[in-house]
């Protein structure tokens, strides 16, 4: 595995990045009539609600399977990941190599683990048919394709080999414990995700990203309580084949209050940058003009996108290399422009 860029950060603040003044953005100027902001409101009031919904249920920590369960079970399932939440966790149970890992993930809020010295093939064999079925699935397309047509996550009833691969892989590597630790609450494999990206996918140039916008596609998680691994399934050796990369140490500084706000409004689809969508972003205060996905809002020219392009931590890498990453700091992947980029992403927490 390869790294590009991989210098620190200091001096590069979190605050700094995301201090985007929309009154005065060129792409934020429109005559707003009263029935926009109402819109906008109700768009907003709405978010909220199911915001808060999945913050009291940690909706993000609940299987695909736990969340599709009847609300009496449902419940329980709720009530356990409340009470794991405040049960911590027993560092004593960290191993050295989990401890390299804990200290890559507070210190630069990233870590890369190779999984070769697990049962590989298996993995592999298992991974590849998840592939191919979501192949079948997305079909072929040019230019119109959604993100989320390019993913599927996976029930655990009905791939529970994949789901005990993966979990056995990050226990033997001690990706498990180390974000157990990071965390400070025991932690399991909640999600596996299979994504194809290709050149055909646009979901990254559309709106100012592409070649013309160098911090497209620049955005940090809307719910952060939980750690993603995502695992390369074909080799990325170039940037044309989508590498995921990382601005390190972005994750630190995290404020609790502007996440609750870009959450929200990523909830209520006002942070894409279709023209309706920035026009009812426009109409809100501005306090309220918090995106996670704003890396396409970000000028070219502007001194902290210049920087913190510098600190970008570009990660390559063979089949089966494994990226953990605390999903508050600055991320982006999947941009592909030759071929196709397969992985899985994992959700741990």
């Amino acid at each position: 595995m390869t790294r590009a860029n991989d210098r620190s950060n200091k001096g590069l603040t979190r605050a700094k990045i995301l201090k985007i003044d929309y009154r005065t953005h060129p792409d934020y100027q429109f005559k707003l009539k009263t029935q926009d902001r109402v819109n906008a409101y109700i768009r907003y009031f709405k978010a909220l609600v199911v915001v808060l919904i999945k913050h009291t249920t940690h909706y993000v920590l609940l299987t695909p399977d736990e969340r599709a369960s009847n609300i009496f079970k449902f419940s329980i399932d709720v009530a356990k990941r409340h009470f794991n939440h405040f049960r911590g966790y027993d560092e004593r149970k960290v191993t050295l190599r989990s401890r390299a890992i804990v200290d890559k993930l507070k210190n630069d809020g990233i870590a890369v683990v190779n999984l070769n010295n697990v049962d590989t093939e298996s993995l592999k064999n298992s991974c590849m048919r998840s592939i191919d079925t979501l192949r079948l699935k997305r079909g072929h397309c040019y230019g119109g394709r959604k993100f989320s047509e390019s993913r599927e996550t996976l029930r655990v009833d009905h791939d529970k080999d994949l789901y005990k691969l993966f979990g056995d892989a990050f226990r033997s590597t001690g990706i498990l414990s180390a974000i157990s630790a990071y965390l400070k609450k025991e932690c399991r494999l909640v999600e596996v995700t299979p994504q194809i990206n290709d050149e055909t996918d646009n979901f990254w140039r559309q709106d100012g990203g592409g070649d013309g916008q160098r911090c497209s596609y620049i955005h940090y998680d809307a719910y952060g309580d939980h750690i993603k691994v995502i695992v390369y399934l074909n080799k990325v050796e170039k940037m044309e084949d989508g590498p995921f990369s990382y601005v390190k140490r972005s994750h630190i500084g995290v404020s609790k209050c502007m996440s609750l706000l870009g959450r929200i409004v990523d909830e209520s689809g006002m942070s894409v940058r279709d023209e309706y969508s920035r026009k009812l972003f426009s109409s809100l205060p501005g306090f309220l003009q918090v995106k996670c996905a704003f890396g396409n809002d970000l000028s070219v020219d502007d001194v902290s996108a210049v920087e913190m392009l510098k600190r970008e931590d570009v990660i390559y890498g063979e089949p089966l290399c494994a990226i953990v990453f605390d999903v508050r700091g600055f991320h982006r992947g999947g941009m592909v422009d030759r071929g196709e980029r397969m992985v899985c992403t994992c959700v741990i927490g």
